[in-house]
């Protein structure tokens, strides 16, 4: 019998829904670059990058832009 291992690739989506703290607007972002539990840089409007630091007490994604707080939980795992 051999003893080969199935090689378990995680796969994310491709966007993800960020949100303004502040006044609790979800907008959906395109994920440039993603890390689990480490960051997230994704960019809204095809304008605004985010760079993204996880934030293992609240199990989020945050980072402050213009003096405008976001967050997010992150993209999908889709398998």
């Amino acid at each position: 019998m051999d003893n080969y291992k199935e090689d378990v690739k995680e796969v994310y989506s491709d966007i993800c829904n960020v949100t303004r703290e502040d006044t609790n607007q979800v907008v959906e972002g395109e994920v440039l670059q993603f890390r689990p539990q480490e960051y997230l840089k994704v960019v809204i409007g095809k304008s605004v990058a985010l760079n993204m630091q996880y934030e293992k007490a609240s199990n989020v994604y945050i980072c402050e832009k213009s003096r405008m707080p976001f967050f997010t939980k992150g993209p999908n795992r889709l398998k």
